[in-house]
């Protein structure tokens, strides 16, 4: 409403109190308002008033009635006077006429204080128009819907009928606005089963698989669910005691009765043989002998399978195979074996044989070419009641081999002698033996336990210790520095821990190789290096002396102590009587 159509109104409304006075009321001219909001009268105009007169035309008339009413006219002086809070408006002020102008902005966003219209926007008129109104509907049948203009939608809750469209309920009702119905108990009974309901098809049940359960039996662990039944592992009742015979009861579990006296059972040892009850006790029988009368085999049981262990001896070598035609028996992987015994007593025309109980036989043979039937010598001949022949050599200078010649056919047999005691020409090895046909032994570690050598091995001398002179070392001492190694000796220099305190004994700690500094007795004597005092001792671990006052007691003089050699000085005083 711009000031010119403020002031009409103003001006009206004085007139019109002032035809009131009389108790009488005068017409008023009726007013619209333009466009532009200017106030135009719209009342029939009177005969004598000519088209174009306005209601300005006649204010003078009016005034007239009542000077003292009028008011001052407003006259605006900027924008901001002019501001109505009208988004649908721009408000300006005409700094010229002194009025205020509210230009219409169409399509501007606004809201028109009704919560039940949306999407409020500005018309050409510079109102604010609610574009489309609110539908308030919660779709529920237990609430009754409106529209509030400062509240917006309200959903009031109301008592009707409903159904919930869930056939797993029944009963349904309206509860304070919403549609409630009772829950329908699905359960068959069954451990095994999950009962559920769904409130399209209503209740199902579905069989379950390895589930924990309780079947009801005592004799049953582990019980589980199996295609919707319960069903669980027999229980074992066994006590672990042959004596015993157990049983299952499915109200009360395992039990367990004593077994006929003299019953067979294991004592659980393989060892034991004919074991037998008694008073529900496992009673040991006699133990299995495992003899085998080798001196070869250590002999023993398995008392988890009775099996009889006869173990090669170790350390035992030497045996006898009870058989005259072997020599140098000894224990080869448990068994008792000799070298064959060569029969040989060099007589050209003897036939020499063993027998195993009574060994070599030497039959004499006639001169003549003979043959003392031993494919291992060759061109025999009788010579002096003597067949000579030439013995073929089976030697392949080998510890490990037992060197035989076949006398029937004359070739040579290098047997293993396997555990046999041998050396392999290696200082650096130890326990030599064979092992087949090869001599070995096991690798000597040499090590002296000192930094301060370099280990090595010599396969002719062994062991050997060379000095390592200048390497560093570590001799043990923490409270030593500079460790290294003098020849084949480590040695360090002593930590010197000295702060040049005298009144603290300076150590270092051989636990933690730190220095220690203990402060001495305060009564010991010390040296503070300062020549001018006397009398030093140590207090509270510091060396402290009396400072010497040089007083000669001439009051004449100027006394004092030299720091540079502690000599007393008396310097006359100048005009002193």
């Amino acid at each position: 409403m711009n000031v010119r159509f403020t002031s009409i109104l103003f001006r009206l409304a004085c007139v019109f109190l002032c035809a009131c006075s009389d108790d009488t009321i005068s017409e008023v001219p009726s007013l619209d308002l333009s466009g532009d909001g200017r106030a135009i009268d719209t009342s029939p105009a009177p005969e004598t008033q000519s088209d174009t007169d306005t209601i300005e035309d006649v204010q003078p008339d009016v005034v007239d009635a009542s000077v003292d009413a009028t008011p001052d006219v407003f006259v605006c002086k900027d924008n901001a006077s002019c501001d109505t809070k009208n988004p649908c408006t721009q408000d300006w002020c005409n700094v010229g006429t002194g009025e205020c102008q509210h230009t219409p902005q169409p399509d501007n966003i606004c809201t028109d204080g009704d919560a039940c219209t949306v999407n409020d926007i500005c018309t050409a008129s510079g109102q604010c128009f609610g574009a489309k109104q609110v539908v308030c509907n919660d779709n529920s049948p237990c609430t009754k819907d409106s529209c509030d203009k400062l509240s917006g939608c309200t959903f009031e809750p109301i008592d009707a009928s409903c159904t919930d469209n869930d056939v797993c309920t029944k009963n349904d009702a309206c509860v304070v606005g919403v549609c409630v119905g009772t829950k329908i108990a699905c359960n068959d009974g069954l451990d095994c089963t999950e009962d559920s309901c769904d409130k399209n098809t209503g209740c199902s049940t579905v069989k379950l698989n390895n589930l924990p359960c309780d079947d009801g039996s005592a004799c049953t662990v582990n019980d589980l669910c199996d295609k919707g039944a319960c069903k669980g592992s027999n229980i074992n009742c066994s006590d672990t005691n042959p004596c015993t015979q157990d049983a299952c009861d499915k109200v009360s579990g395992c039990f367990s009765t004593p077994a006929s006296a003299g019953s067979k059972c294991t004592d659980g040892n393989a060892c034991t043989i004919n074991d037998n009850c008694q008073d529900a006790k496992c009673v040991s029988g006699s133990q299995k002998n495992c003899d085998d009368n080798s001196v070869c085999t250590s002999d023993s049981c398995d008392a988890a399978n009775g099996a009889c262990l006869n173990l090669p001896v170790v350390g035992v070598f030497y045996c006898n195979d009870n058989n005259a035609c072997t020599t140098n028996d000894s224990c080869t992987l448990g068994v008792c074996t000799g070298k064959i015994l060569q029969c040989n007593d060099g007589l050209a025309c003897t036939q020499d044989t063993c027998g195993a109980n009574i060994g070599c036989m030497y039959l004499v043979q006639d001169k003549s070419p003979c043959n003392d039937g031993d494919a291992c010598t060759i061109g025999d001949t009788c010579f002096t009641n003597k067949c000579e022949g030439k013995v073929k050599t089976c030697e392949d200078n080998n510890d490990c081999t037992i060197d035989t010649c076949d006398s029937a056919v004359g070739s040579c047999n290098f047997t293993a002698n396997d555990g046999y005691y041998c050396s392999d020409a290696n200082a650096c090895t130890t326990g030599d033996v064979c092992k087949g046909t090869k001599c070995s032994g096991v690798t000597i570690i040499c090590n002296d336990g000192n930094l301060c050598t370099s280990d090595s091995c010599n396969q002719k001398l062994g062991c050997v210790f060379t000095g390592t002179p200048n390497a560093p070392c570590e001799d043990g001492d923490l409270c030593t520095t500079d460790d290294i190694c003098q020849q084949t000796v480590c040695k360090a220099k002593p930590i010197v821990c000295n702060d040049q305190n005298t009144c603290t004994k300076d150590s270092c700690s051989k636990a933690t190789g730190k220095c220690v500094f203990q402060t001495l007795n305060d009564t010991n004597k010390c040296d503070d290096d300062d020549l001018c005092t006397i009398a030093d001792i140590c207090l509270a671990g510091q060396c402290k002396g009396s400072v010497n006052a040089c007083d000669d007691s001439d009051p004449c003089t100027v006394d004092a102590c030299n720091p540079k050699d502690g000599k007393c000085d008396h310097t006359k005083k100048p005009n002193c009587p």
